[in-house]
């Protein structure tokens, strides 16, 4: 009878242990949509500064303003952006990156987010902007750069790309975002009006960020900041 106890009891301990650690990965899991919080140790190791893609923002910017799209720009447009959920909740660099494929390609492409992600190279920490540029870059054919929000600001990629018909990859701090846990997430800015900006959430993990919302630029740009300062355009 004691031996049957004590092997009850250190069986409800284990189970209880198992359980716990089992929580722990769950909220691990879920707060692991990082896509390389240390962005500054990410950005020596990409793409970014290199001869070819410098001269490639450098060419992207001065064809905008050549053009005058910021200028001759709509005071506000929105474009028809299909909202994505992510399939895991390290996929939101997939997910955003789907929404662009999809408005682009149609929804019958062939383009799922695993396919995506393994062009994007996203791990379990997430997805790198300068991955997810290139991989935008070669399944859609289209120039799409990795940017640094303090070199041009947001509203005038808003401005060029939502009235050319393309949407525009923002990577943004959640805590500064929506005053959550701190972690970087991709979502998808599909419009502007006046000094605000529409995006679509793929998190569909929390309701509150899940679908579209309309923040200030202001905020954006203070979220883009807080996650790094990159967006894709």
């Amino acid at each position: 009878m004691k031996k049957y106890i004590r092997f009850m009891t250190t069986l409800i301990i284990v189970t209880i242990f198992c359980n716990s650690l089992m929580l722990n990965v769950n909220a691990e899991e879920e707060s692991n949509d990082s896509n390389y919080q240390n962005v500054e140790q990410q950005e020596l190791t990409s793409d970014y500064n290199t001869v070819e893609r410098i001269k490639a923002r450098e060419a992207k910017i001065e064809a905008m303003y050549k053009n005058r799209s910021v200028q001759n720009a709509r005071a506000s447009y929105t474009i028809a952006l299909p909202l994505r959920a992510q399939e895991n909740t390290y996929y939101c660099g997939p997910a955003s990156g789907k929404m662009l494929i999809d408005y682009q390609l149609g929804n019958n492409n062939a383009w799922t987010q695993s396919k995506i992600a393994g062009y994007m190279g996203t791990t379990a920490s997430g997805t790198t902007v300068w991955n997810a540029a290139s991989a935008l870059r070669t399944i859609t054919g289209l120039n799409f750069e990795a940017q640094k929000i303090s070199e041009l600001p947001l509203i005038n990629a808003l401005k060029t790309d939502i009235n050319a018909y393309v949407g525009v990859m923002v990577m943004y701090n959640v805590k500064s975002m929506y005053g959550k846990t701190s972690f970087n997430h991709f979502s998808a800015a599909k419009g502007y009006s006046g000094s605000t900006v529409t995006y679509l959430d793929p998190y569909k993990f929390d309701s509150s960020m899940y679908g579209q919302h309309e923040v200030s630029l202001t905020k954006m740009t203070s979220a883009i900041t807080a996650g790094g300062g990159y967006y894709i355009w």
